[in-house]
């Protein structure tokens, strides 16, 4: 779920059962502007939420579904003459509070050695 105001979410008593979380924004340098993912647990969320002056970002929560205990991601391509549906699986279980944030929920952007990827759909 997205959280589109940090700050409105501080004392939500939601954000106590809060184990992963990521926040996306684009930070300025000399080459101009990247973006940049920051992954948090529990504790630096909530040091995020409080201490921080985020810029323009957002801020998603994990949720643990029913059956869900790998983040899974889907990256589409679709244009008139080509369209295919890639899935990428992090390895470790999202739940496993050991690992470091990043270690648990980051898909693409992870080390090769953290993710299973694979086409799942494709055509040209």
């Amino acid at each position: 779920s997205l959280w589109p105001c940090p700050t409105r979410f501080i004392l939500a008593p939601a954000l106590r059962s809060v184990n992963l979380a990521y926040y996306v924004s684009e930070r300025s340098d000399e080459s101009g502007l990247n973006p940049t993912i920051e992954y948090f647990d529990a504790v630096t969320l909530r040091e995020f939420l409080t201490k921080r002056v985020a810029d323009n970002g957002i801020l998603q929560q994990f949720r643990k579904g029913s059956n869900e205990k790998h983040n899974t991601l889907l990256r589409v391509l679709w244009t008139p003459y080509i369209s295919s549906i890639e899935s990428c699986s992090n390895k470790n279980s999202m739940h496993d509070t050991k690992l470091s944030p990043v270690s648990r929920a980051a898909a693409f952007d992870a080390p090769v050695h953290l993710v299973d990827t694979h086409t799942v759909r494709g055509s040209a």
